[in-house]
């Protein structure tokens, strides 16, 4: 996976939250205030307060570099507090798609009885 050649360990482990391989990039994210914890606690000070709502009690926009492989799985996990937001990217090629298509293919195991 590369981890022999690695310089810096704990920017690995920030940038990959659940140990997948694959590119990294920037992503932004819009986060519940009250959960902000969770990307300290993931991220330490790894990322970027980019924009909140207007008396920042709603919601932080954060951008950070991550592994989208990895990333994937952090934001299935916190899907109830997480929104992914696009960047640049429009259409089905967006990271934000990308995760929406995950999303109706998880839920799909789950809609028949």
């Amino acid at each position: 996976a590369g981890l022999s050649e690695l310089n810096d360990l704990f920017e690995y482990r920030m940038e990959n939250p659940h140990m997948f391989t694959g590119m990294v990039e920037r992503v932004r994210i819009r986060i519940d205030t009250d959960q902000f914890t969770q990307i300290v606690d993931w991220f330490s000070d790894c990322f970027k307060v980019v924009g909140y709502d207007a008396d920042e009690s709603k919601y932080y926009d954060i951008e950070l570099k991550v592994n989208l492989n990895s990333f994937t799985f952090w934001v299935l996990q916190y899907s109830g507090c997480v929104e992914v937001l696009d960047r640049e990217k429009k259409g089905g090629k967006s990271y934000r798609s990308r995760i929406k298509e995950t999303m109706k293919k998880a839920l799909e195991k789950y809609e028949e009885d």
